[in-house]
This record gives structure tokens, sequence and C-alpha cells, in this order.
């Protein structure tokens, strides 16, 4: 069986969990735009290091969760996490069984990977998974995928943030 790739060589090598951080950090420091993440699990640790690596800049951002509440009990993801996106005016969205890891920064450069935006993905802890991914140039269907499933998406809002809290209290 033959597959049909694109030959490109505008892509990284594969890259290590620590390496796959840096990587992605210089292009959120280097970042203009427009930030989207999509991201099976998302927890506050993760979306206070996005936070820190934008330093201050005003850049929008869109995160995509899957954020059931059966990965709130289990603590793959946290309701911290919406609070510090609200706070910095981004749009956090729930994509049910969503279980990739991409980052797209202002249509430029795409991250593809194993890790999750928490501590343990992005190796922001002590104890921390070991993770791989790639930095590529997106193509036009690429971004278009991204795009889609973001209006696949839901928004989240603060009366189902409460609801949620009251549920999981």
């Amino acid at each position: 069986m033959s597959y049909d790739f694109a030959l490109t060589t505008e892509r990284s090598s594969l890259l290590g969990t620590e390496s796959f951080r840096d990587h992605f950090s210089k292009g959120l420091q280097n970042s203009q735009q427009h930030i989207y993440i999509l991201s099976g699990y998302v927890k506050s640790n993760g979306v206070q290091w996005l936070k820190n690596e934008l330093k201050e800049r005003n850049i929008p951002c869109t995160i995509v969760a899957q954020w059931t509440p059966q990965n709130l009990i289990e603590g793959s993801c946290d309701l911290e996490s919406y609070t510090i996106a609200k706070e910095n005016n981004w749009e956090f969205k729930i994509l049910n069984n969503f279980h990739g890891k991409i980052a797209l920064i202002d249509d430029q450069i795409l991250f593809i990977g194993s890790a999750n935006l928490t501590g343990r993905g992005l190796s922001l802890l002590p104890i921390s998974n070991k993770e791989l991914g790639v930095a590529v140039k997106p193509t036009t269907q690429d971004k278009t995928i991204i795009r889609k499933l973001i209006e696949e998406s839901s928004l989240m809002d603060d009366q189902t943030f409460n609801e949620l809290t009251d549920w999981l209290n």
C-alpha cells in the first residue's frame, strides 16, 4: 500500500516533551494575531503557562477541550482553566469526544503532538508525561479542518460553568 504524502521540509524534527514545549513557547512568544489550541484535556496550570508565555500581550486565544463532567471528576481537566481563560478574554469551547492535541499560531505554524494543555503534558511539573510532537507549516486544508472543529464546539459561558460547579459540589 502506498500513501500520497505532500513533500515538504517545512517541519521540525520529532520533538520530545521539553523540546516540544520550548518550540511551542517560542511560537507563542512570537504570535501576533490569534492562537487556537485544541486539547483533549486542559488544566489551569497549562492555561496559566499560556498566559505567562504571552507576557501580558493581548493576543486573542481560542481553547477547545473535551472538558466533560467525567473529566472534571477524574481531574484530567479543572474548572480553574475556564476562569483563567475568561480573565484574559479568551474563548473557551467544549467539543465532546475530542482527543486531539494541536495548536495553530497566526495561521503560520501548527504544533501537532501528544501533549495536552496540562502541567504533566507540557512538563511543567516535576513528574511529567513523555510526549512527542512536531511543528509544521499548516496547509489550507489543515486550517479548514481546525476551523470546522472550532465551529462544532460549544462556547462555555458563566451559566454552564456555574451549573458544572454546582453539580461537582
